[in-house]
């Protein structure tokens, strides 16, 4: 991939910005982007690099370090990019010496738009592309009914503390759950010979998850497994967001409507913290704008329809949370609490409680799940309730009324609501700062928010009605 690289240097089209790009290649002539080409094409003669299909794909260090069996040797995208204009099913290598740029002279803007697409690819993933090898399984072992990559045959080599342990992967869920489970940085195999392990090439996944929802249908089914994520902006903060696209083809391979309708229905850009592990019906993790919640399957989690059919356990611990209509709150549905309170600091600990408890119980008949909600309320939500009722009386015998505290409340509100002068000549005096700091630190409360939701059910005037 070297070699890709310092032709582009070498040619004059090369910035380590991919904003300059357009810039770049607008500054050049028809002559300049011909002779980038040709670069191009004497390498690949010169270097005895064949044609690929275009169901494989590979990225590699250098290109010569790979010698694989039934994979020819090549950059990534740079063959249907540049070379060939339109998508080869298959490819006789003894053309090679035919090579030739298609359309070129018809059309040199196309050219130049490939090698736009190219470059800014490249610059983007540098650091990637010079550094990882992949190998991924052609469309050839994908099954013939067209489910969602299930026989493609992949093998990951997963070297934890334990020591190595192989893994058959048989679907892109599978997939996607081995590297959700295992987030950290780890060696991973592929094997691209449909079991015969003639050779094994290792690239590392950057830092964490890669997760991305293909639908159980034909019409999302990419041709070959690589088409599944390409990553760009790896952050250099550690907050591990990720901008995921798909795919990493350039569009034009894939058929223009399913493209669009397939990246409209299956891309997520989502911001997220690392999750250790997956856990169906519970999956937790923070988005940038708030909780991925699936009203559905009442999924919490990293994207929709995770498993296309989840297994009977896991389907349990769901129907746990999509059932759950919690009675002591006069069958508030849990999803109104997940909408009411999804961006807010004090839902995290409820959230954890819940999870827990519904990863406490088991289940053996659909009719239980009504009493794990009355579990959960008896065992933790209504002795939640209590300490937070003698917090508020705490409050009061402190404040001495809840005319002060009500004050307060108003100073507060008012304040932000532009009205600070008027606010605090009603405000009782110094003790407003310390009456709200207490106010503040129980409603950061795990159950605060259930107790406000039991006020809204009961139409009650003050939230004091509720409790005391």
């Amino acid at each position: 991939m070297k070699a890709y690289f310092e032709i582009f240097k070498s040619q004059g089209f090369w910035s380590s910005k991919p904003e300059d790009i357009d810039r770049i290649l607008l500054s050049k002539s028809d002559d300049q982007i011909q002779e980038l080409v040709g670069a191009i094409q004497k390498y690949y003669i010169s270097n005895d690099v064949e044609p690929i299909n275009a169901d494989h794909a590979l990225i590699t260090q250098d290109i010569d370090i790979l010698n694989c069996d039934g994979f020819l040797k090549r950059a990534l995208l740079l063959y249907e990019t540049i070379v060939i204009q339109d998508p080869i099913p298959s490819f006789d290598p003894s053309l090679k010496s035919k090579i030739e740029i298609r359309s070129n002279e018809e059309n040199p803007q196309y050219i130049r738009n490939k090698i736009t697409l190219c470059l800014k690819w490249l610059v983007t993933n540098e650091k990637l592309v010079t550094s990882k090898i992949i190998v991924l399984s052609p469309e050839k072992y994908i099954s013939k009914n067209n489910e969602a990559v299930r026989s493609s045959l992949i093998y990951m080599e997963q070297l934890l503390p334990e020591g190595p342990t192989d893994l058959v992967i048989n679907s892109n869920q599978d997939f996607l759950k081995f590297c959700l489970e295992n987030a950290d940085v780890f060696p991973i195999t592929f094997e691209p010979d449909g079991g015969k392990k003639r050779h094994w090439d290792k690239f590392d996944v950057p830092h964490n998850i890669i997760s991305i929802d293909f639908k159980n249908d034909p019409r999302y089914v990419p041709s070959s497994i690589y088409q599944l994520f390409e990553i760009n902006n790896v952050p250099k903060d550690g907050n591990n967001t990720f901008d995921i696209f798909l795919p990493m083809q350039d569009p034009g391979l894939v058929e223009r409507s399913k493209y669009e309708r397939w990246r409209n229905d299956s891309i997520l850009k989502v911001g997220l913290k690392r999750v250790k592990s997956l856990e169906y019906g519970l999956r937790l993790a923070e988005f940038q704008n708030g909780i991925l919640f699936t009203e559905s399957t009442f999924e919490w989690g990293l994207l929709n329809n995770f498993m296309a059919h989840p297994k009977k356990e896991e389907a349990k611990l769901a129907n746990i949370i999509s059932n759950m209509n919690l009675p002591f709150l006069g069958n508030v549905k849990f999803q109104n609490i997940v909408k009411l309170r999804s961006n807010e600091e004090s839902f995290f600990n409820f959230r954890s409680m819940m999870k827990q408890a519904c990863k406490s119980v088991e289940l053996t008949k659909p009719s239980d799940f009504v009493q794990v909600a009355h579990d959960i309320e008896k065992d933790l939500i209504r002795p939640e309730f209590a300490r937070i009722k003698a917090e508020y009386k705490s409050i009061q015998k402190k404040y001495l009324s809840l005319a002060t505290i009500e004050m307060a409340t108003f100073y507060l509100s008012a304040s932000t609501g532009g009205l600070s002068l008027i606010a605090s000549l009603l405000a009782a005096g110094k003790m407003v700062p310390d009456i709200m700091n207490d106010i503040r630190d129980y409603q950061r409360n795990n159950v605060y928010m259930l107790w406000k939701l039991k006020e809204e059910n009961s139409k009650a005037h003050t939230a004091s009605n509720i409790l005391l």
